[in-house]
């Protein structure tokens, strides 16, 4: 199947998704108290304005939600938005991050990594251990979690490697897999993924998502060895670092 950047965009946004969102000036705007950074920061689809007033507006509605001002940058931003925005607003091009994907229709089983309720607490307590990104409070991972019902599992092998997966529609993301330092190199990321692409494929998906950051090489080599193959890449522009 050919998947759009929109459809994408979209499914990444229905299954990992922010609190509250709006549009600002063009911007749409989202926050997730404070949890990734894609929940908190403002996107342009197409034209948006980039006065130092819209500047203004969009860093008041992320910072009186905890936030400072981060835009992001996808290739449905219109390139002339995005260069007077990073020109005006002083801002710099970080963390450039690609989406990759692949098409399942099943994949062998792996009995020893577990589907879990994603907020078991267990295996909440495992996820955030391994993972470095963690929510400011428990309740931002509940609301979301929440939000996303029972198209979405954990995946975990207990004290090894942990995951989650979600679905929408046809199309499914594959979320923070991550090893444990001290069993990396054995394997348990393509356990992880083949398990994440069978819970997707028997709920209908016929795609898996994921996204890595352009600078994660290892990560990179993994699934491109999986059959995962880059669709598009994203950015952000922030504050100049000190």
């Amino acid at each position: 199947m050919t998947l759009s950047v929109e459809l994408l965009e979209l499914a990444a946004a229905a299954t990992w998704s922010p609190d509250v969102h709006a549009v600002v000036d063009g911007w749409r705007v989202s926050s997730n108290g404070g949890f990734t950074r894609r929940l908190n920061s403002a996107t342009a689809v197409g034209l948006a304005e980039t006065s130092l007033e819209a500047k203004r507006a969009v860093a008041r509605w992320l910072e009186e939600r905890g936030s400072p001002l981060v835009v992001r940058v996808t290739p449905l931003t219109d390139a002339t938005t995005a260069e007077s925005c990073e020109r005006n607003w002083y801002l710099e091009p970080r963390d450039e991050t690609i989406v990759l994907t692949k098409a399942i229709d099943g994949a062998a089983a792996t009995p020893d990594v577990v589907s879990v309720d994603p907020l078991d607490e267990r295996f909440v307590n495992e996820f955030f251990s391994i993972n470095p990104r963690r929510p400011l409070d428990e309740d931002t991972w509940t609301r979301m979690i929440e939000r996303v019902g029972t198209d979405a599992s954990g995946l975990w092998l207990d004290g090894a490697a942990v995951g989650f997966v979600a679905v929408s529609g046809s199309v499914a993301f594959a979320y923070s897999v991550a090893v444990a330092v001290d069993t990396q190199r054995q394997g348990l990321g393509t356990r992880m993924m083949a398990a994440a692409e069978s819970w997707a494929a028997e709920r209908g998906a016929r795609a898996m998502a994921l996204q890595v950051l352009g600078t994660n090489v290892p990560a990179r080599g993994l699934y491109q060895r999986l059959g995962y193959s880059e669709v598009y890449r994203y950015h952000y522009l922030q504050a100049a670092s000190h």
